[in-house]
């Protein structure tokens, strides 16, 4: 299983903004997992599908901290790792790290519009 976490520290704020943030990263990863599971090159590749199915997303609140996990956590499969990272005779495909990449960094404009809206 390959889990990607964002955590976001929301302690010290009120309910009304852990809610805004948790709205924002559950925006964020369902764009996440939206790409993630694209045909490739830019998704998962493809064989039964199995792997894309595979993809999922959760945000929660732990000890004030809003989470958001993000991979093959739906129904885990063994050779995810395989496919994201490569091996000596399989390029690595990095469809979950792509998706990461991509959106993670927009995580504080989409707060920023969750709290105008």
């Amino acid at each position: 299983m390959i889990r990607l976490v964002r955590d976001v520290d929301t302690r010290d704020v009120t309910a009304e903004i852990r809610n805004v943030v948790s709205a924002a990263l559950d925006a964020v990863l369902a764009e996440m997992q939206r790409q993630a599971t694209d045909p490739p090159p830019v998704g998962a590749p493809r064989d039964t599908g199995t792997l894309a199915n595979s993809i999922g997303y959760m945000v929660s609140v732990e000890n004030g901290n809003v989470v958001g996990v993000f991979g093959t956590i739906v129904k885990p499969v063994h050779y995810d790792v395989y496919q994201e990272y490569g091996t000596r005779r399989i390029k690595p495909k990095a469809f979950l790290r792509r998706a990461w990449e991509r959106w993670i960094p927009q995580l504080p404009r989409l707060i920023s519009s969750f709290r105008e809206a």
